[in-house]
């Protein structure tokens, strides 16, 4: 009998479950956040934290590395886990494993990738006042509360 063969997809599981993360990057007491440009295929123009999906086969903690370098430039210490959450979408039918991390960066040079148009650092209450996901917002207040 044959093996069967996992269906490889560009994502952790399957098209239908994700697996997202996100990190909070302190510089002082103020923290990276990044506007996603106006093409994006979600939120589009919406303040975001950095990080993504883990793809098919990778180590959580170096896809999370993986990301910020590529959407930040930035280098960080430790990744420090601050929530595990999931979340199924009615109306997409899809099903989200989400975890945020805290953690500092190694340095302040922010070079954007394509994926976004501008970034700040910023304290909770200026991030609250701008449009973003209320789970990024979520994830900065448990951030702050540290």
């Amino acid at each position: 009998m044959a093996k069967q063969s996992i269906p490889q997809s560009e994502y952790m599981f399957s098209d239908s479950i994700k697996f997202i993360q996100k990190a909070v990057i302190f510089s002082g007491n103020k923290f990276l956040i990044i506007k996603r440009s106006p093409d994006a295929f979600n939120r589009a123009n919406t303040w975001d934290l950095p990080g993504g999906c883990v793809s098919f086969g990778e180590e959580h903690e170096a896809s999370l590395r993986r990301e910020i370098k590529e959407e930040t430039g930035l280098s960080v210490d430790p990744l420090v886990l601050l929530q595990f959450t999931t979340d199924y979408d009615k109306k997409t039918k899809i099903y989200t494993f989400f975890t945020s991390f805290v953690t500092k960066t190694l340095s302040k040079k922010v070079i954007l990738s394509k994926e976004h148009t501008d970034y700040k650092w910023s304290t909770l209450d200026e991030f609250i006042k701008l449009e973003s996901a209320s789970f990024l917002q979520n994830a900065v207040k448990i951030a702050v509360s540290r």
